[in-house]
């Protein structure tokens, strides 16, 4: 009987020692967009080059987008 309840008590010691699991990505649905990404526009000013970029910031707690449309003087 001795030893079963040692075998029990040495079992849920070893169970509650388990390391958790890893907590999920939170970010792996927009991984996808980081990067440099080309294209064009078109608003009232005409036609541009559109630029854009994301990026991890801060110790990967944040993801920074930076935008820049380009376009051709007018005369």
């Amino acid at each position: 009987m001795k030893i079963i309840l040692l075998f029990i008590l040495l079992l849920s010691a070893l169970a509650s020692a388990q390391t958790p699991d890893a907590k999920p990505d939170t970010w792996k649905p927009l991984k996808f967009f980081v990067g440099t990404w080309e294209g064009t526009g078109k608003g009232e000013a005409g036609e541009a080059k559109v630029e854009r970029e994301y990026k991890f910031t801060l110790g990967e707690k944040y993801l920074q987008a930076v935008h820049r449309s380009i376009y051709d003087p007018r005369t």
